[in-house]
């Protein structure tokens, strides 16, 4: 195929997967082909901040980077040998996943952190809540308690007030009985 055929067969491979690029790049990281963006023969940014996984993948093995940042937009890529007909690496393939997918994934992460953030002070602030409510019922628990040993103190003393009056009414009323028989001058009695 011709170069504009390879790059379209790219471009469409690219649009299938959700890719942000694809290129095809010589052994010193030049463009050979590429979805958009490079021109042939320019150096690939990617493949030259990434160099221990483009050697990985010239060695025959597949390889990816991990996500990076630059200028405020997040990337990340993976790179596969292209085999020539005796089976040895002529080129390596570039897959950069689309930025704007990586992009929204770091924005949705910070969402993410930032809710764990605020559900732990949500949480925090229901235990001091919960700390506070147990403490108030322990205090009106208590209350009730001093209230009924109170009520119980009161009723014990009635009873034992009834029991010391109930004789001294007797002694009363027996000297009041006894004062109405007996003249008041007579001093017999």
């Amino acid at each position: 195929p011709g170069y504009m055929e390879l790059k379209s067969r790219l471009g469409r491979i690219a649009r299938l997967n959700g890719l942000g690029r694809l290129s095809i790049i010589d052994a010193q990281n030049r463009n050979i082909v590429s979805t958009h963006g490079y021109t042939m023969g320019e150096k690939v940014p990617s493949a030259e901040a990434d160099l221990n996984r483009v050697t990985e993948a010239w060695s025959g093995t597949a390889a990816s980077s991990r996500v990076y940042e630059i200028s405020g937009a997040w990337f990340k890529s993976a790179y596969a040998p292209i085999y020539d007909k005796s089976g040895v690496p002529s080129a390596v393939i570039c897959a950069d996943a689309a930025p704007e997918l990586l992009t929204s994934l770091q924005r949705f992460r910070s969402v993410i952190f930032w809710g764990t953030i605020a559900s732990l002070f949500a949480v925090a602030l229901l235990a001091f809540l919960l700390a506070k409510v147990i403490g108030s019922l322990m205090e009106a628990r208590d209350a009730l308690d001093k209230s009924r040993r109170l009520s119980a103190m009161g009723s014990l003393a009635a009873g034992v007030a009834h029991e010391i009056r109930n004789p001294l009414n007797v002694i009363k009323t027996s000297a009041g009985v006894l004062e109405k028989r007996v003249p008041s001058g007579d001093k017999s009695a």
